[in-house]
């Protein structure tokens, strides 16, 4: 289940679109993110095509389990997965 401290759960498996992105070339992109970095997710397009895209500079709108959708800063997620998952949230 995902809570509404978002930023502390884990992506990999989720359908992801970017928003905004510093690349215009990834702006509206959308993929099932496949991995994780400190600075990056890598979507699986519907052309099985592998994406890398920047946290820093792009938004994320991130599709839930339960249909609904929120969306997310890159800077806010900038960071290794593990240390995200124990960051206190305001």
């Amino acid at each position: 289940m995902i809570t509404k401290d978002i930023a502390r759960h884990e992506f990999i498996g989720l359908t992801a679109s970017t928003q905004q992105s510093r690349n215009k070339s990834l702006a509206g992109l959308e993929g099932k993110v496949i991995d994780e970095t400190k600075n990056s997710f890598v979507l699986l397009t519907k052309d099985r095509e592998r994406k890398t895209v920047l946290k820093k500079g792009s938004t994320f709108i991130f599709h839930l389990p339960d249909g609904s959708k929120v969306r997310i800063r890159g800077e806010i997620l900038a960071m290794k997965p593990e240390d995200r998952i124990k960051m206190k949230i305001r």
